[in-house]
């Protein structure tokens, strides 16, 4: 029997090309990996940052949202196993700031999802606790 799989290392950028994990966002940036290498499906595009390149920023621009409808207008594929090609990345043009420029957007976004998932576990300890009042309320 013969596998196959992806093969990336520590900074890498992995991100799914097939539906619907595309459409839903799924993608990484890959680290502390034992011995910093790393294997998995088939179904990840791998991206390696340059030299002046900032994975973590690359990473801000693939997850946008406009962008994955964008590649979804270009799967290839049968209608149950649809896919990104590697051709749309080909023909994606990317805006290139400087360095500092691109850490400096990474960092924020960075911090920004990490606030907003803060403020979701705390929206939903607020739910839980509401619930537990109208539930004592009500018995």
């Amino acid at each position: 029997m013969h596998f196959r799989y992806t093969r990336f290392k520590d900074n890498d950028l992995i991100w799914a090309k097939i539906t619907p994990c595309m459409e839903n966002g799924k993608s990484a940036v890959v680290d502390n990996l034992k011995e910093g290498i790393g294997c998995g499906s088939t179904e990840f595009h791998v991206f390696r940052a340059l030299e002046g390149i900032n994975i973590h920023y690359i990473h801000a621009l693939l997850h946008m949202k406009s962008l994955r409808k964008h590649a979804a207008l270009h799967f290839t594929g049968s209608a149950g196993q649809q896919r990104v090609s590697s051709e749309f990345f080909k023909e994606l043009i990317i805006p290139k700031p400087p360095i500092e420029k691109q850490t400096e957007i990474a960092d924020y976004i960075i911090k920004t999802r990490h606030r907003v998932k803060q403020l979701q576990q705390e929206a939903d300890a607020v739910v839980e606790e509401a619930k537990e009042r109208v539930e004592q309320i009500l018995l």
